[in-house]
């Protein structure tokens, strides 16, 4: 009879466990295992078949910051074992069995590996991961673990729900317009979008390779901290080797304009941006840009439209002999909206839009950061919808749902920045409400360390996912609380 034992609800609270001896590394592991399993009865995360169970127990003399954690990622990533699935069917799957053999392993699941992680199979995804929702007409679709009546973002979806469901500790999932941050947002936990070269995409599967970056989805912002540091290392090594001091004072800017949000939204926001600038977080300020320094909607949608062209024409020409020879049918609706506009488009239209991308960096670092290590902006702009609203064959379809999902993730792709989406509170349904921080390239760690202080401070929730029922209570008391200001104001902010 395998033993049971109590897991940590972090990374460090596992390290630490492991080191004093609680429990050894296989328990560890069998214990993530069975959770894995149990949980995904409910959620539905887990690309059938792909599970692992943990390898036999070894002594291990050196804990190195991933031992004992079982990790399961995104289906985009190959291994030495299995193609990346990428969302396909199991007939598709059957055809190309014969790849698998010949596929080396991703560099970054080796550089997880190199620091101990264990790797325990793959993850359901909008498929081939193009998708702002969970939508997949080949693979079942995962359900929120906060309310599973709720929309799971995508494409990233299946790592959002591991997380959020107590199947791992951490994901590692992609995003080229928002999809490590919608899904996270979704299920509210951390979503770690990377600067483009932080991290490694050989061996993962692309969609717009100018756009895509491989990301993190955590628990908290240290748990990100502690794999993206381990995942980054052999890419960009020179942004890892100066942790943020304690004290070093941090400087937010709250530069998004205030159009089209639900008022909900706002209010959260609101409520966030007050407490914040009350001085809540120790060596953490908060300003308010001018309306010269905001990313106003013009600018915002502009960058947005440009990303759309690229990603539009990369796609296209990814998967155009996939149309040739299987048909329109091959793709599903929502790659369909992406893929087919992408074959038409002018090389022109995509040249431009390449050619201008640094000069809209230059102009967001210069004009809208300032002397800011993070620009404020929502997460997403709506309230989290149900899945029929925004899966093109749900029941109440609606497409501006849909559309509205990458408002303001796209532009961030567009001009390169790294960016981390977090639960600051939930709406009138109990569903979460997520702000994202921007920063500069290759500053995720300042990012995810001043991230920490607002969870420490109680101002941004890091118990949106031990709310889940699948999760043990013992576990779920080992965080703190979100502190909710006390009033929300009755105008938002109007400078």
């Amino acid at each position: 009879m395998t033993t049971r034992v109590e897991l940590p609800a972090t990374l460090a609270g596992l390290q630490a466990a492991l080191a004093r001896g609680d429990f050894s590394v296989g328990e560890a592991l069998a214990e993530q295992h069975r959770r894995c399993v149990e949980n995904d009865r409910l959620w539905h995360a887990c690309v059938a078949g792909t599970v692992r169970p943990p390898e036999v127990d070894v002594p291990t003399t050196t804990l190195l910051p991933l031992t004992g954690t079982a990790l399961l990622h995104k289906d985009v990533f190959d291994t030495a074992r299995r193609r990346a699935g990428c969302g396909e069917g199991a007939a598709t799957r059957t055809e190309a069995a014969g790849q698998d053999a010949i596929r080396p392993t991703a560099p970054v699941l080796l550089a997880l590996s190199a620091a101990g992680a264990t790797y325990s199979g793959a993850l359901t995804l909008a498929q081939y991961a193009c998708g702002a929702t969970a939508e997949n007409p080949a693979q079942a679709r995962p359900v929120n673990p906060l309310d599973s009546l709720a929309m799971v973002g995508g494409s990233s979806s299946g790592s959002a729900v591991a997380v959020a469901g107590g199947l791992c500790y951490a994901s590692l999932g992609t995003d080229t317009a928002g999809s490590v941050r919608i899904p996270a947002a979704s299920c509210g936990v951390v979503g770690l979008k990377t600067t483009p070269g932080a991290v490694s995409s050989a061996g993962v599967m692309p969609l717009a390779t100018s756009l895509d970056t491989v990301g993190v989805l955590a628990r908290s912002a240290a748990d990100a901290a502690r794999v993206y540091a381990c995942a980054a290392v052999a890419s960009h090594p020179q942004t890892l080797a100066s942790p943020v001091p304690a004290q070093t004072a941090l400087r937010v800017v709250s530069a998004y304009q205030d159009d089209a949000l639900d008022p909900e939204v706002g209010d959260a926001l609101e409520a966030f941006e007050d407490t914040l600038a009350r001085g809540c977080a120790p060596s953490v300020t908060l300003h308010r840009a001018e309306p010269s320094a905001r990313v106003h909607a013009s600018r915002r949608d502009a960058w947005s439209r440009r990303a759309q062209v690229i990603l539009h024409a990369q796609a296209g020409r990814l998967h155009q002999a996939r149309l040739r020879s299987q048909g329109i049918d091959a793709l599903s609706a929502p790659m369909q909206g992406v893929v087919l506009p992408g074959i038409a488009l002018p090389a022109a239209w995509v040249e431009s839009a390449q050619r201008e991308r640094p000069a809209a960096l230059t102009e967001v670092l210069s004009a809208c950061f300032g002397a800011a290590d993070a620009l404020l902006c929502p997460a997403l702009p709506i309230v989290l919808p149900d899945w029929e609203v925004v899966h093109t064959d749900g029941a109440r379809f609606k497409v501006q749902a849909l559309l509205a999902l990458h408002r303001h993730t796209a532009w961030v792709n567009y001009v390169g920045l790294p960016a981390v989406v977090f639960p600051i509170g939930s709406d009138s349904r109990g569903r979460p409400i997520g702000a994202q921080l921007i920063g500069r390239p290759f500053q995720e760690l300042l990012l995810l360390a001043l991230l920490a202080r607002l969870e420490a401070a109680g101002i941004a929730s890091r118990t949106a996912w031990s709310a889940c029922r699948s999760f043990d209570r013992a576990i779920a008391a080992d965080l703190p609380s979100f502190v909710s200001p006390p009033e929300r104001p009755v105008h938002r902010h109007q400078e």
